[in-house]
């Protein structure tokens, strides 16, 4: 059977990804219209504007099994990948 969801990676891995900033930690808000869509929601103490704005989760797969109020870290994709919110 396919795997639906991608493994974890390892305590060690985020705190590298985060002191990197190749990671984002922040705490994933679900969409209470579709459940296949969420933000996370940044740092709120960081100090630029770009730092503070929501990311857009999209997608089973991308949500993983992250539920509403869950401490998470996301990987941006490339700008060129980036979508709207649904309406």
């Amino acid at each position: 059977a396919d795997k639906v969801f991608d493994d974890y990676i390892s305590s060690q891995d985020i705190k590298l990804g985060i002191s990197s900033g190749k990671l984002i930690q922040g705490v994933f808000a679900s969409n209470a219209t579709n459940c296949f869509e969420g933000f996370v929601r940044r740092n709120l103490n960081a100090d630029s504007d770009e730092d503070q704005r929501d990311i857009l989760i999209s997608g089973k797969k991308s949500i993983n099994r992250a539920v509403d109020s869950d401490i998470v870290v996301v990987e941006l994709f490339p700008e060129s990948e980036w979508i709207a919110p649904s309406e």
